[in-house]
């Protein structure tokens, strides 16, 4: 689970990202990662959960990586984005308990 990737502020680690979530050649085939972060109230009136994650990437990585590289970057380590609200619960036991 990696929290906070709209943080990292380097090239060399976002590259990381790149190398493990490779589409065809993964350093690991096999392995799943999360991604979780939180957004900013300004992008959250945003219906598209996709658009809303490439949008707070882009902002909170420009300057970090190469423009040019952006949409490659977020389709690699967004396969599936979904979002969650502060309430949500995400386990059947938590929300089923009183």
């Amino acid at each position: 689970m990696i929290l906070n990737p709209e943080k990292v502020r380097s090239d060399s680690y976002v590259q990381i990202f790149h190398a493990f979530c490779d589409n065809t050649e993964a350093y690991e085939k096999r392995a799943t990662f999360i991604f979780v972060m939180s957004v900013p109230e300004n992008f959250r009136d945003i219906s598209d959960e996709w658009e809303t994650f490439q949008n707070v990437l882009t902002d909170s990585w420009t300057g970090v990586i190469p423009a040019d590289s952006m949409a490659a970057m977020t389709s690699r380590i967004g396969q599936q984005v979904i979002a969650l609200n502060s309430t949500d619960k995400c386990s059947e036991r938590e929300s089923t308990e009183k």
